[in-house]
């Protein structure tokens, strides 16, 4: 009864001059009713389409309704959307994010160019509308563009709505993405496991090779000391002690690695 009544909304031509007088900053504006049921109009139709699709979809189908009376589960729209928002996440976000954009670009642009008297200038180019959807579902809003029109700004507000729906949903989605399951958690931990191991045998030669280069170079000091050559006493002190901090700076690589 409801679909049959907003049925009848649609431009008459007995409405063209008959127009609806509002305010917007101390400023009489016109809006013209036929603009006012050609949108809903277009709004109606676009809920036709949307609610046709669900109604074809897998999750309206027969089998779907005798699972839902299996678990004592009302079978809506509402339903099917929630299955289809679970089992495509993407693609209801880029659908519903596309839809609504160009919906309310192409509404924007009928009620500030045309729809009330004096004209909108600035919604002229179908780029700008689409600018200003965009940047209003962002929550990014600069200015440059604004709604004067009543249902230009019951439009603008929806976008709003809209946006931080969209946001939240991305953000849910980028969650599950990144979200490690029970055998991506597993090969992780593993992976990393292995690394570490790797990290400290590469770590162990080091320590190693500095231990034996400390030990020469030590070697060659005290010998140097002996003979009192004081040219290859500064050399060799100078790698013995290189080779000695490298040394203990291994064995804290170590300590590091093992915790």
């Amino acid at each position: 009864m409801l679909e049959l009544i907003v049925s009848l909304f649609i431009p008459y031509n007995i409405l063209q001059n008959s127009v609806f007088e509002f305010r917007v900053n101390y400023k009489i504006c016109e809006m013209k009713i036929n603009y006012i049921l050609y949108s809903i109009f277009i709004i109606q139709k676009i809920w036709y389409l949307f609610r046709f699709s669900l109604y074809v979809s897998y999750y309206s189908k027969p089998r779907a309704q005798r699972f839902c009376a299996m678990y004592n589960v009302e079978i809506s729209i509402f339903f099917t959307i929630k299955c289809i928002m679970k089992k495509y996440p993407k693609f209801y976000l880029i659908l519903g994010s596309l839809s609504l954009l160009l919906t309310g670009s192409f509404l924007l642009q009928i009620w500030e160019r045309i729809g009330i008297v004096p004209p909108n200038y600035s919604f002229d180019n179908y780029f700008n509308c689409i600018w200003y959807s965009f940047s209003t579902m962002a929550i990014l809003s600069f200015g440059e563009l604004y709604a004067t029109s009543l249902v230009g700004r019951i439009v603008s507000a929806f976008l709003v709505i809209k946006g931080l729906i969209i946001i939240a949903t991305l953000t849910a989605i980028l969650r599950q993405l990144f979200r490690f399951g029970d055998g991506d958690l597993k090969a992780f931990q593993n992976l990393n496991e292995v690394k570490d191991l790797m990290r400290l045998k590469t770590i162990k030669q080091q320590t190693i090779y500095n231990t034996i280069r400390a030990n020469f170079f030590y070697n060659s000091y005290e010998k140097a000391k002996q003979d009192k050559n004081n040219k290859k006493i500064k050399v060799y002190e100078k790698l013995w002690k290189f080779y000695q901090s490298e040394y203990m700076r291994s064995l804290q690589e170590q300590r590091e690695v093992k915790e």
